[in-house]
């Protein structure tokens, strides 16, 4: 009896099977990971990731500032409803309170609440910015907080003094209070007076290397940009350095006028009131 094989092309149907399936296991290895391609792949994404991620933080960084600004916002129009209460005198501070230029010290106008401070005797005082909370003008602490900062004098470092009401309490924010001008302080200041901003009296205390938050007499908030860094570099690293006080008066000087100087030593004339 003959057997009859099949034939396709000019090759039996069994040499045409194995074929096909030595095709397909080479589709299936070809679907596979090597070594060097999981490298690449490694590779790539970290090279993505170095592109992409100072972009997500400049972003991150700016939704920061724009609540920085927000929290100052809040804090000129408490400010100002203080004054319109107050027949235009803003919140005293006792750093502020001597009438010679010069026995003031304007560095430590971060101070919300002093506890047991030579100034104010033995009992604990709010000061400035903090009658605007213990007067119910603001309602939670946390407004006077920077959420760039990243050094001392936190929200997180005060939240004991603020619920148990004892201890001193420093915020982020620096206040300009000058008790040589008259009664109706704020009323008599020039509308692009800045009032408010974020502090500069230490490194440390610096919010946004690259500029600040400020609240002018208008009430408005202006971002003062400063990419060089310039400011940064001229604050003393210690509030209290011997410089702190002179560069503080400065720097106020140089948000009034919305610019830094050429000359470095250039010194704003105070007021003469």
């Amino acid at each position: 009896m003959e057997i009859c094989r099949v034939v396709i092309d000019g090759q039996p149907e069994s040499r045409i099977e194995m074929t096909l399936r030595d095709a397909r296991m080479a589709v299936v290895r070809r679907h596979g990971f090597t070594l060097y391609d999981l490298l690449i792949s490694v590779f790539v994404m970290g090279l993505l990731m170095a592109i992409l991620l100072p972009t997500l933080g400049q972003a991150y960084e700016t939704a920061k500032r724009v609540q920085c600004a927000s929290n100052q916002r809040q804090i000129g129009l408490a400010l100002h409803m203080y004054a319109d209460n107050y027949g235009g005198v803003l919140p005293p501070t006792v750093f502020g309170m001597s009438p010679n230029l010069w026995d003031q010290d304007p560095q430590e106008m971060v101070y919300l609440r002093l506890d047991h401070h030579p100034r104010v005797g033995d009992q604990v005082a709010w000061d400035g910015l903090g009658f605007l909370l213990d007067l119910e003008y603001l309602t939670h602490p946390g407004v006077f907080y920077c959420p760039s900062h990243r050094s001392f004098h936190t929200f997180e470092d005060h939240k004991d003094e603020f619920r148990t009401g004892r201890g001193s309490i420093a915020g982020n924010f620096l206040y300009r209070f000058d008790a040589r001008v008259r009664e109706g302080y704020l009323s008599d200041l020039p509308s692009d007076t800045a009032l408010l901003a974020d502090s500069f009296r230490s490194q440390p205390d610096y919010n946004h290397r690259v500029g600040m938050n400020s609240v002018l007499a208008d009430g408005s908030v202006h971002w003062f940009g400063d990419p060089g860094q310039r400011l940064y570099n001229v604050v003393p690293y210690s509030e209290s350095s011997p410089t702190s006080r002179t560069i503080v008066k400065r720097m106020w000087g140089w948000l009034d006028v919305g610019h830094i100087p050429t000359i470095i030593d250039f010194v704003p004339v105070p007021p003469d009131n």
